[in-house]
């Protein structure tokens, strides 16, 4: 008998987990979702079903008071319209939601036993305009102020941030539920200003669900004493005996300072010094002024200061330039213009701008298409040149030997004085070179009419006669 008691029991036990497990699978075929939305706006409700079996699909309210069954509408509230109706959904739609609507909705499908799911509405409430407040209207810098930021009536509670410029402050909040379930939340700001607070904005930022980018902000306003600085407007380098000093004092406050003053630390202004506003001129320095020179400006706030050292230095002497015995001698170079057969033998003379003794080296004949340059405009010389002469010019001004310089249109003979012998002595190490040089133009002078006759032709006889005549009246 007691057997039979239980196996009776176990199979009691048994039906009753399988029609549990049974309603499991089936309850799992019905789905719905939870729903946030704002007052005043409109909220979505749709029951879905997964392989239905022609089951009768149905929504109710939070007080199960049928809205829709099946494509009908019982309940008398027209807010509530039909969206969608098929086998497998019920969709149903809530204008204008209040607070009042706020609850737990129900999905039913008639199956035996019926299935559920279930829709949360929650309504929320945007707080209202934030409204931030400050103790202090005006602040000095160093102080410590308050301000206080609220969003009240809210759903839910709100949350606030604090932002000075681009740096975020912590704040500390309080929470209030007022008697119709909502949410005053209060934020409090302390902190410290300093100078460079005044103008910055302090903004307070509301976060809540229902509204986006919700903020109020106030700027700051602080007074600071003044900022000093000295600027020397003369002179530019060291300050010495007999010249001027001008001294500029710049003040920047808020308020700003109406005046400053000079003085001198330990000591009085000089006399003659003329203080004019927030300049300092003093004339003709001398040590005597030497010390620290203060400019003081002042505010509500209070009073800042710059100094000057002042340090006179010597006058700046000149050193005469050392004389030596020796007489300093002038190089002159004479150029002679040989004209062609054609024109007017006679001679001119014409002083060079520059002199370069390595030019005026014995050649076989004059040069009469080249233009003697100096050494130091790279010059361009005659082609018969001697090879000692040549090593000693510019690299560059070497190769233009090989012809002679196509662009002169003066043809010149050039004398080495005696003066620029002496010259060359001390400039050159190839002065020997040049000593014999002038030697064989004197040598060549006494065989001017061989070398006319014989080695050059009849039409240049008029060139060298003049060289001839020219070099007899150096002589």
């Amino acid at each position: 008998m007691a057997n039979t008691g239980s196996g009776s029991l176990a199979t009691i036990l048994f039906l009753f987990m399988f029609q549990a497990a049974l309603h499991k699978v089936v309850s799992q075929n019905l789905v719905t979702d939870n729903v946030s939305v704002v007052e005043g706006e409109m909220a979505i409700i749709s029951c879905r079903v997964k392989d239905n079996d022609d089951s009768v699909i149905q929504l109710l309210n939070p007080n199960r008071q049928t809205i829709y069954f099946r494509d009908m509408r019982p309940l008398k509230d027209a807010r509530f319209q039909l969206v969608n109706f098929s086998e497998n959904e019920l969709r149903v739609s809530l204008s204008n939601v209040s607070l009042s609507d706020e609850g737990r909705y129900v999905c039913q499908l008639y199956t035996d036993p019926p299935q559920e799911a279930y829709a949360d509405i929650t309504v929320l409430i945007p707080p209202g305009n934030p409204i931030i407040e400050a103790r202090d209207e005006v602040l000095s810098e160093g102080n410590e102020t308050e301000m206080t930021c609220t969003a009240m009536s809210s759903k839910p509670a709100a949350t606030i941030r604090w932002m000075k410029g681009d740096k975020e402050l912590p704040g500390k909040p309080r929470v209030d539920l007022t008697y119709d379930k909502m949410y005053t939340v209060t934020s409090r700001l302390t902190f410290t200003v300093s100078k460079e607070d005044d103008g910055v904005p302090v903004v307070c930022i509301v976060d809540h669900p229902a509204v986006k980018d919700f903020q109020a902000q106030k700027y700051l306003e602080v007074q600071y004493k003044p900022e000093v600085k000295i600027v020397v407007e003369f002179p530019q380098g060291l300050t010495r005996e007999g010249e001027n000093l001008e001294l500029t004092c710049k003040a920047k406050g808020k308020p700003q300072p109406q005046r400053v003053n000079w003085v001198k630390v330990d000591d009085d202004v000089p006399s003659h010094a003329v203080i004019t506003g927030a300049d300092l001129y003093i004339e003709n320095l001398n040590k005597s002024y030497n010390g620290t020179y203060r400019c003081m400006a002042s505010n509500s706030v209070g009073e800042s200061f710059d100094d000057y050292i002042l340090y006179v230095y010597d006058a700046p002497t000149t050193t005469p330039k050392p004389t030596t015995a020796s007489t300093t001698t002038t190089t002159i170079i004479t150029t002679m213009s040989y004209p062609e057969a054609n024109q007017d033998t006679a001679p001119s003379t014409e002083p060079a701008a520059h002199a370069c003794p390595l030019l005026l080296l014995h050649t076989r004949h004059c040069c009469w298409k080249c233009q003697l340059c100096a050494c130091c405009q790279s010059a361009i010389g005659c082609t018969d040149l001697s090879l000692e002469a040549t090593k000693h010019l510019p690299r560059r001004s070497q190769t233009t030997f090989d012809f002679c310089c196509i662009n002169c249109k003066a043809k010149m003979f050039v004398s080495l004085s005696f003066t620029a012998k002496s010259q060359a002595e001390h400039k050159h190490p190839f002065f020997p070179l040049l000593f014999a040089g002038t030697a064989l133009v004197k040598w060549l002078h006494q065989l001017t009419n061989y070398s006319v006759s014989l080695k050059v032709p009849q039409r240049n006889k008029t060139h060298f006669e003049a060289r001839t005549d020219y070099i007899n009246s150096m002589r």
